[in-house]
């Protein structure tokens, strides 16, 4: 990750963000980091924020700022920032052309000879492109967006294809100095086809760099009002008039400046804002700073309700105001009743990290009916405003609902719970909080609906209702989810869906076994992370063993010796393309295809088919840190597999097949270990022929699919 030093004291210390080469800050102070797909990214909040709430589940930190378009050439939810190079440069992979690959030098230009238009906006080199980039930020919510500054062209394109910029920074004279690599080739040989790199000269141009100048007619810039309140931070003294003038005489930036000052800076503390007006704030990016202030103002908690029926849909906002409220939640609930007029997916989820607050769901309702704030939502919605406090609560203690026993009015709105699931007309988040109501209520009672949903074909109810289901012990789960015909008539997706989540309970391990042996469930369905959970299970070991055992021969380099037999066969590119859909797409990206989870596979082409066919059959002989399997055992016994998508110091983020994520609070995490293998499963050699394995070999490697 990211560090920042201390030069005063020499101090180093862990920050949010993880820059690939470049890092700016705004006049603000604001940070601004990249990756090499994404050329501005913002760090939006420190975790050491959310350490204030133990019951928030939420483990962000960064934001992609750019306009994300969609790349005809990938099939993606994110989509890729568009470019328009000039040069006759070509890139390792089709689908990067137009597109950036090797984003850096992130830059936010803070004023100079440049027009003045430029002032607040970001910069950003391609050199792959030979391009510099220009976006416009512009203020969204707790955060930013990125737009191009001009349409479809870029701030600074070249026809030489030598033109490499690599990092920019702002002279002393205002101008905008480019760092220019000079190199004929940046390539990494291995990613370069093998005829290709024999005739390369990986040399030329080593000894070689330019640094240009671009200047404008504009007067150097001065020192701005937020130089000097940085300058007195560091000089300690920041008293309370010097806040309170800075905060009454400054635009909304600065308004958001002097809050950050307040709340990182003891030497800020003599002033102190005022919740009611910070309550009023018309600034959106202020409001989320405001949030975060709050939480370190007892008195605070009517404001945070405020803000939170304002802002309850801005992701960022909506998780500071959740990590301010802890040990206050009565209070701020109340003041939340009176505020949120209007039910949305952002006040399901601030309820739901409420009713969290509370040891179990007898103590929620105790609680809203002493102190008589039972939200007022309006008819429609009261359902899904009390399920989702009803269900942070029964997270919390991990207990099962009693439409039998609770009182009179919870009971009512749990036995309604089961047909507002299955009501189609109403909002998908509405259908959700019911649907994990359900995963909480006794077995016949929620049994009917979730079996039903689980049966139909609306993937977003479907695999909560799957999630559900699986969260029981009964054996008829597995027998349900994994009926004759299941397995063999479901998608890649809910394949990966149903084995993902039956796996998550032990109760369902004896019930995946019997599938296999009677040929419900291909026992190749199983990677190597799959069959460790049945390692830890004394009683299922040796059956699994078994019944698993040929899933992926223990002598993988024998087996890649065997597969080597497919390079010889001519392939068909076209049959390949479906065997990926099927086979690999659950978890990689190639062309139109698939899901991040593993490593993308756009530079693969230039690779021999010998070396791909090796990380086909030896998945586990190089696994890179950021695409490590980990498995996670929670308090209620769920056992949950994925890579480590984002950690916080509350909450984990799990990425499994399908890019389907698990969130979940450290303090409900009981083991969480590394595993030695990879997701990826080994013996996929067992269910594909020679042939198969060639036509695979073929699309991976981009030959002509008909």
């Amino acid at each position: 990750g990211d560090l920042r030093w201390n030069p005063d004291t020499g101090a180093v210390e862990n920050v949010a963000g993880r820059s690939q080469y470049g890092m700016s800050f705004d006049a603000f102070g604001r940070r601004f980091i990249c990756m090499n797909r994404v050329q501005a990214q913002h760090v939006v909040l420190d975790p050491r924020w959310l350490r204030r709430n133990p019951q928030l589940a939420f483990s962000d930190s960064v934001q992609n700022c750019p306009e994300l378009v969609p790349n005809t050439l990938m099939r993606s939810t994110t989509g890729a920032a568009r470019l328009f190079p000039i040069s006759a440069n070509i890139t390792t992979a089709d689908s990067h052309q137009g597109f950036f690959s090797a984003a850096c030098a992130v830059h936010v230009w803070r004023g100079g000879s440049l027009p003045a238009r430029y002032d607040g906006h970001v910069f950003s080199c391609d050199p792959t492109a030979n391009l510099v980039h220009l976006d416009r930020l512009e203020p969204a919510g707790g955060t930013f967006s990125a737009t191009p500054f001009f349409e479809k062209k870029e701030f600074l394109a070249s026809r030489d294809d030598w033109f490499r910029p690599v990092f920019l920074a702002a002279g002393p004279d205002g101008a905008l100095y480019i760092c220019d690599m000079a190199r004929k080739v940046i390539e990494h040989p291995d990613y370069l086809p093998e005829e290709v790199r024999k005739r390369t000269d990986f040399e030329t141009g080593k000894s070689l760099g330019r640094i240009w100048r671009v200047k404008g007619n504009a007067a150097p810039r001065k020192r701005s009002a937020a130089d000097e309140l940085f300058a007195k931070a560091r000089a300690a003294r920041l008293d309370a008039a010097t806040m309170n003038d800075a905060w009454n005489s400054g635009d909304a930036p600065q308004r958001a400046l002097v809050l950050r000052l307040w709340l990182e800076n003891v030497n800020a503390r003599e002033w102190k804002p005022d919740p009611s007006v910070l309550a009023q704030e018309p600034d959106a990016t202020v409001r989320f700073i405001a949030a975060l202030a709050l939480g370190e103002i007892p008195e605070g908690a009517p404001a945070l309700a405020v803000i939170a029926a304002r802002d309850a849909e801005d992701r960022w906002t909506r998780a500071a105001v959740l990590s301010s409220i802890a040990g206050r939640e009565v209070e701020f609930l109340a003041a939340f009743s009176e505020n949120a007029a209007t039910l949305n997916e952002g006040v399901c989820e601030i309820l739901r990290t409420v009713g969290r607050s509370f040891p179990n769901v007898a103590a929620m309702e105790k609680s809203l009916r002493t102190n008589e704030h039972r939200p007022a939502f309006g008819r429609d919605g009261l359902g899904a405003v009390l399920c989702s406090l009803i269900l942070g609560a029964a997270e919390r203690s991990g207990e099962r609902l009693n439409p039998a026993g609770d009182a009179e009015w919870l009971r009512t709105i749990i036995k309604g719970v089961g047909d507002a699931a299955l009501d189609a007309t109403r909002p998908p988040y509405e259908r959700l909080t019911y649907l994990r109501v359900l995963a909480k209520m006794p077995w016949p009672d929620a049994s009917p609906a979730l079996l039903s949903l689980a049966a139909k074909s609306d993937d977003v109810p479907r695999i909560a209702a799957v999630r559900a289901l699986a969260g029981f012990a009964q054996p008829e789960v597995a027998r349900a989810l994994l009926a004759p015909g299941v397995w063999a008539g479901a998608s890649p997706s809910h394949r990966e869906t149903l084995l993902t989540e039956l796996l998550s309970n032990p109760a369902h391990f004896a019930g995946l076994l019997d599938a296999v042996e009677d040929g419900r469930l291909p026992a190749s369905a199983f990677t190597a992370t799959r069959r460790a959970v049945f390692a830890k299970q004394k009683d299922l070991r040796e059956r699994a063993e078994k019944l698993l055992g040929s899933a992926a021969a223990p002598d993988r380099q024998k087996a890649f010796e065997a597969a080597k037999a497919s390079l010889a066969l001519k392939a068909n590119a076209t049959h390949g393309r479906e065997l990926f859909r099927n086979v690999c797409a659950s978890c990689h990206r190639l062309d139109r295809e698939g899901h991040a989870v593993g490593p993308d596979l756009f530079d693969i082409r230039g690779q021999t088919k010998e070396n791909l066919l090796f990380h086909i059959i030896v998945p586990d002989a190089e696994i890179a840190p950021a695409f490590a399997a980990y498995l996670v055992t929670t308090r209620d016994g769920r056992v949950l597999s994925g890579i480590m998508a984002s950690e916080t110091p509350t909450s984990l983020t799990l990425r499994g097949p399908l890019a389907q994520e698990s969130v979940l609070l450290r303090a409900d995490a009981v083991k969480v270990e590394a595993l030695p293998t990879s997701l990826m499963p080994a013996g996929l050699e067992q269910a594909m022929s020679p042939q198969d394995l060639a036509d695979l070999l073929g699309y991976l490697k981009g030959e002509s699919v008909r």
